[in-house]
């Protein structure tokens, strides 16, 4: 398997700096603050987008409640749904889907989103190999999942012993630091 790291303008090989294998995996602290790192770069683009589709929401249009609309169950719900609330809905969607597709993009091509690289923390699988796309995708599925109830099995990177979350359990891999 490939173990060149394309790492901001330089390549890192693992097998002369370290062995990938034995290398330490990253503490919740530094995980945490590169997370913050990557929502806030995720949030900026929303935010951008949520701007640009506020223009549009004076044109959603919301009828009025009526009979007809009382007994149909999915017109109701859009009935009093405010213009605002459909906004933020959306705006929510959009923060998870972004989410995904950051962590899936940077997990199958570089092993770090742009939060890990800043940091130096590098997603690997148990023996310190790149993830592989499949394993990088249900990587990101997991995160998905679990930090959408509360983020309790992320949090569990604080308790754990060697650093990892349920989603890295789940997806046999694990953070590690790169070398100096």
């Amino acid at each position: 398997m490939d173990r060149i790291i394309p790492f901001v303008a330089t390549e890192i090989d693992l097998r002369k700096s370290s062995d990938a294998g034995n290398s330490q995996n990253a503490g919740f602290t530094i995980r945490t603050v590169a997370f913050f790192v990557d929502g806030a770069l995720i949030s900026t683009f929303v935010v951008l987008i949520m701007w640009g589709l506020s223009y549009l929401t004076p044109l959603i249009y919301l009828p009025p409640l009526t009979a007809d609309i009382l007994l149909n169950p999915l017109s109701f719900a859009l009935a009093i749904l405010s213009k605002q609330s459909v906004t933020v809905l959306i705006g929510g969607l959009m923060w998870l889907i972004y989410f995904f597709i950051l962590r899936c993009f940077f997990g199958i091509t570089t092993g770090q989103t742009p939060g890990k690289q800043l940091f130096g923390l590098l997603e690997v699988d148990q023996q310190g190999d790149r993830l592989r796309p499949k394993r990088a995708i249900w990587r990101a599925i997991a995160t998905t999942l679990i930090g959408a109830f509360y983020g309790l099995g992320i949090l569990w990177v604080a308790f754990s012993e060697v650093n990892r979350g349920w989603h890295d359990f789940l997806s046999g891999s694990r953070v590690i630091r790169l070398p100096d």
